[in-house]
C-alpha cells in the first residue's frame, strides 16, 4: 500500500530523556509495560516539554520580518512568487507531534494505582500540547484534518480523509484548553520549574482565543474556502473565553508587573538566567552551569551571521515621551531621538548611553553597530552586554515565552473588542505597563493621528492598545500574528526607514561620546579608526528627508493570510483540497 504524507510515527520507546520522541518504533514496546506508575507519566510528559517548547532563537526571530523590524533579507514569501511547490509543513515529521500526543492519550489511563486527579493532570498536559500543535497548523493553513486518535498505518479512511473546517478544529482546540485549564496542577511547587501547569494553559488559552476571535471579526470569510464562517457566534465565544482566562489569572493574584528602576526593569526580564516568576508565566530556561545556552547575543551583536535586523523609524515614532505626550518631531539626530522617551526604547534598542563589557573592561560606551543593525536601531532586548557572548551559542539568559504583561494586553484588547473597555480596564492594564517604563500612565485626550493613519481607524483606546502591544511585546512572537488577525497584511509591505544621516561620505557621532561612529558612503570606505563604514546602494539609500530608506519590494495578496497546502501533500492525498485563493 502506498505511504501517506500523513503517516505518522509509530509507538514510542522512552528509554531516556535524550532520545525521547526520536527513536524508531520497536514491536516489543507497549503501553502496559511502560505506563507502570505516576513517574512514567511524568517522564513522558516531560518529554513533550523538552521536545516541543519553542527554542530561544526560533521564538525571538519569529517576528523579525514585519512592519516594525528591518531585515537585510526579507522573507521569500513576501518577495518571490510563492506557490504550493515552495510550501512545506505537511511532511510526516510535521505531524509526529500529533501522533505522539494522541498515542499518549489513547494509552496513559492503563497506568495502575494512579488517582483520577493525577490522570486528569496528565491528560491536561497532553491536551495542552495537542491544542498548541493545532493552533500553529490552523494559523498556517486554515482548515486542517482533525485527529484525536493515533492513526494506524492500515487505516486508509483516516489517512486519506479531507480537511475539517476551521470551526470544528478550533472548537476542539478550545475544548482541549478548557480541560487543561481545569485539571492541570497550579500549585507553587508545580510552577517553579519547566513544567506545563494551569497558569501556562490559561495564558496560552488567552492568546489562542484572542487570535481566533479577532481573526473572525476582521476576516468576513474563512480564508481556506472564501465562504462565510459556518458558525458566526464563535467570534464572540472566543473573545469571551479570552476574557475569562485572563480574568482568572488576574484575580488569582499570582502574577504582577515587576517594577524597579524604570531604565532597567523591563529589560532585566530578558537578560537574566533566573526566571522572574512574579511576571513570567512560561519561559524557555537556560543554564550556564549545565552548559545549556543559545546564540541570540551572537545573532544580534555581530555581522557574521548574515541576516541582520533593526527597528524601523515608524516604530520608534510610536514610543511616547516620558510625560505621556506623543513624539512628533520631524527630523532628529540619533541621540536626540532616543532621549527623554519611554524607557523601553533604550531597553529594546541600544541608546546613546549603552555600555558593555569588552574583555576585562566594564562600562565601555558602545554605539550601535550599523553594519549589524541595518537601520541603525540596534536590538539589545535579549542580548548580554559582554563581548564574550558574541561569538558562540553560549548565552544563558532564559527567554520568557508568555508574561503577565501579555495577559493584561490580551485582556485589554478582548474587552475593547467587546465594547467593555474604559478607565477601569485602562488602569488595570495599560497604565502599569507604561509606568513601569517611566511613562505617565494617564488616558490620552484624543486619538493619535499617526496611529490612526497607520492602522486605519480612529478609536483612541483601540489605537493605544495596539501601540502598547507593539512596544511591550517586541520580538515576543506576537507581531506577525497580530497583523494577520487584524487583516492588516499590507503593513508587511510598508516602507522601512532607519536613522537620520546628516551627511553621506562623512563620519558622524551616534552616541554623543565625542567620537565618530559610523559613515554611510557611496564610493569608497574610509579608514578612520573606530568608524563603521556602511555602503549605500540601490537597496539601502539616504532618502530626501535624510533618513535611511530601503527599496526591497515586498508583495501582499489576500491569499497570504493562509499558506497553500503543499503540492506534495496534494499529490499523495487529493482529498485535502487547496485553499481557495491558492487554486491554480
Amino acid at each position: 500500500m502506498k505511504k501517506s504524507i500523513l503517516l505518522l510515527a509509530g509507538a514510542l520507546v522512552l528509554a531516556s530523556c535524550s532520545d525521547f520522541l526520536t527513536r524508531t518504533p520497536e514491536a516489543s514496546f507497549n503501553s502496559e509495560t511502560y505506563f507502570r506508575n505516576e513517574g512514567s507519566l511524568k517522564t513522558y510528559a516531560n518529554g513533550f516539554i523538552q521536545k516541543y517548547t519553542p527554542g530561544a532563537v526560533d521564538f525571538v526571530t519569529s517576528d523579525v520580518i514585519s512592519d516594525i523590524t528591518v531585515s537585510q533579507a526579507s522573507s521569500t514569501f513576501l518577495t518571490a512568487d510563492w506557490d504550493a511547490d515552495k510550501q512545506g509543513g505537511w511532511s510526516s515529521s510535521d505531524w509526529n507531534m500529533l501522533y505522539n500526543v494522541n498515542w499518549f492519550l489513547a494509552n496513559f489511563r492503563k497506568t495502575p494505582g494512579v488517582s483520577e486527579e493525577v490522570l486528569n493532570h496528565y491528560e491536561g498536559t497532553a491536551r495542552f500540547w495537542r491544542a498548541y500543535f493545532y493552533f500553529e497548523k490552523v494559523k498556517t493553513f486554515g482548515d486542517v484534518p482533525w485527529y484525536d486518535q493515533p492513526i494506524d498505518a492500515d487505516d486508509e479512511e483516516a489517512l486519506y480523509k479531507g480537511r475539517d473546517s476551521r470551526d470544528l478544529v478550533m472548537s476542539k482546540v478550545l475544548e482541549d484548553l478548557n480541560f487543561a485549564c481545569e485539571h492541570l496542577y497550579g500549585t507553587d511547587e508545580w510552577c517553579k520549574g519547566a513544567q506545563i501547569n494551569k497558569w501556562i494553559a490559561l495564558a496560552f488559552k488567552s492568546k489562542v482565543c484572542l487570535y481566533e476571535g479577532t481573526f473572525r471579526k476582521y476576516h468576513s470569510v474563512n480564508p481556506s474556502t472564501q465562504q462565510p464562517w459556518e458558525d458566526s457566534s464563535l467570534q464572540t465565544t472566543f473573545l469571551n473565553e479570552c476574557i475569562k482566562a485572563c480574568d482568572e489569572i488576574i484575580k488569582s493574584g499570582r502574577f504582577t508587573i515587576v517594577t524597579g528602576n524604570p531604565k532597567t526593569a523591563y529589560r532585566d526580564l530578558f537578560t537574566k538566567e533566573a526566571v522572574n516568576r512574579n511576571e513570567v508565566i512560561w519561559a524557555r530556561e537556560y543554564n550556564a552551569g549545565l552548559n545549556i545556552g543559545h546564540e541570540i547575543t551572537w545573532r544580534f551583536a555581530v555581522g557574521s551571521y548574515g541576516t541582520n535586523y533593526g527597528g524601523t523609524r515608524d516604530f520608534i515614532k510610536t514610543f511616547l515621551n516620558l510625560d505621556g505626550s506623543r513624539h512628533d518631531e520631524a527630523v532628529e539626530d540619533f541621540a536626540t531621538e532616543m532621549t527623554g522617551r519611554d524607557y523601553r526604547l533604550t531597553q529594546i534598542f541600544m541608546g546613546p548611553d549603552y555600555t558593555k563589557t569588552v574583555g576585562s573592561t566594564t562600562g565601555v560606551k558602545t554605539a550601535p553597530n550599523c553594519a549589524v543593525a541595518p537601520s541603525g536601531f540596534h536590538i539589545c532586548k535579549f542580548t548580554l552586554d559582554d563581548t564574550a557572548y558574541e561569538s558562540a551559542a553560549i548565552s544563558n539568559n532564559s527567554i520568557p515565552l508568555i508574561r503577565y504583561a501579555e495577559v493584561l494586553l490580551n485582556y485589554a484588547e478582548a474587552k475593547w473588542e467587546m465594547g467593555q473597555f474604559g478607565a477601569t480596564e485602562w488602569n488595570l492594564t495599560i497604565k502599569p505597563l507604561r509606568e513601569r517604563a517611566g511613562v505617565a500612565g494617564d488616558i490620552p485626550a484624543s486619538a493619535d493621528p499617526f496611529l490612526a493613519d497607520y492602522y486605519g481607524f480612529n478609536d483612541m483606546f483601540g489605537l493605544e492598545i495596539r501601540r502598547e502591544r507593539a512596544i511591550e511585546l517586541y520580538l515576543e512572537g506576537s507581531r506577525v500574528d497580530d497583523i494577520y488577525r487584524w487583516h492588516k497584511g499590507e503593513l508587511l509591505t510598508k516602507e522601512w526607514k532607519g536613522i537620520y544621516i546628516p551627511e553621506v561620505n562623512t563620519p558622524f557621532d551616534l552616541n554623543n561620546d565625542g567620537k565618530p561612529d559610523v559613515c554611510y558612503y557611496t564610493d569608497k570606505a574610509g579608514s578612520e579608526s573606530g568608524v563603521t563604514y556602511v555602503k549605500l546602494n540601490n537597496t539601502c539609500q539616504r532618502g530626501a528627508d535624510g533618513y535611511l530608506v530601503w527599496n526591497i519590494e515586498r508583495k501582499w495578496k489576500e491569499r497570504n493570510y493562509v499558506r497553500p497546502v503543499p503540492r506534495k501533500a496534494l499529490v499523495v492525498n487529493p482529498n485535502l483540497g487547496q485553499n481557495k485563493l491558492w487554486e491554480e
